[in-house]
């Protein structure tokens, strides 16, 4: 019947636009997250810190946790940094500084202007959600707390008496409105 091909199609474009919306994240995210890596690990190179590779790998890793995991992919090499007599206080003080302006550059202007409208969630969203998939399923939820909830709001989207909730979700509409 005909309503039945319908309901296939919009399904079929709802499961359309979830993939594409995840893809463009992880493809968005990964890219950057390798760019901080990369420079977190060169500068720690730079000034001599031991094993800077081994915390620009952790930085990639972490920058997939929103807000909180950039706060402790710039705070791990402390210890290593703060413990090295080799380092003066000016020099560990410019690499705490240059790291945390690297990943405040790409984690607060670089990433939402890049990722801010192709998830179309509101920035208090992810952070209410990294905190909800994160009580819930621990570490792993926080990783995937952004790609959940974008799935939740393209699916809450898709029908119309849940698509107010998706448009709070997104912050075109209020929860007052």
């Amino acid at each position: 019947s005909t309503t039945e091909g319908d309901s296939e199609s919009e399904s079929e474009s709802v499961a359309r636009t979830i993939r594409t919306k995840v893809r463009q994240y992880l493809s968005i995210k990964l890219s950057l997250s390798l760019l901080t890596g990369g420079l977190v690990w060169f500068v720690l190179m730079l000034f001599g810190v031991p094993m800077a590779a081994m915390f620009g790998v952790l930085t990639v890793v972490l920058n997939f946790i929103p807000s909180v995991g950039s706060i402790v992919a710039t705070l791990l090499p402390m210890p290593f940094i703060l413990l090295n007599p080799d380092l003066s206080g000016g020099v560990v003080l410019a690499i705490l500084l240059i790291t945390g302006a690297i990943q405040m550059v790409i984690g607060n202007i670089l990433e939402p202007k890049l990722l801010g409208d192709s998830l179309e969630l509101h920035p208090i969203t992810i952070l209410v959600t990294l905190v909800f998939w994160g009580m819930l399923w621990g570490v792993p939820g926080m990783f995937l707390a952004t790609p959940l909830t974008a799935v939740v709001c393209i699916l809450m989207n898709a029908y119309a008496p849940t698509r107010p909730f998706a448009q709070v979700l997104s912050g075109r509409r209020f929860v007052s409105e």
